[in-house]
């Protein structure tokens, strides 16, 4: 399955970066960018229940308002 980049607006909040790389628990918002769930750290399930999909960050990239990602929704990874 290949990630889809969304546009540049689509991303709500910013994200630190990471030692390695991670998979940001994310949702989709009502202006159509992705919400990062407040806590990622491995308490997972609650996390994973509320969102939509992964946000796939590499290593070391901080995540800022409007920057593009890789979004891989859940509906996608189930098929």
């Amino acid at each position: 399955m290949q990630a889809k980049s969304i546009a540049p607006e689509r991303i709500s909040t910013g994200a630190s970066p990471t030692r390695g790389a991670s998979f940001l628990r994310v949702k989709w918002n009502a202006q159509g960018g992705l919400d990062l769930y407040p806590t990622q750290d491995s308490a997972v399930l609650t996390s994973t229940a509320w969102a939509d999909g992964l946000l796939d960050n590499p290593a070391g990239h901080a995540i800022s308002k409007g920057d593009t990602v890789k979004f891989l929704s859940y509906s996608e990874l189930y098929r």
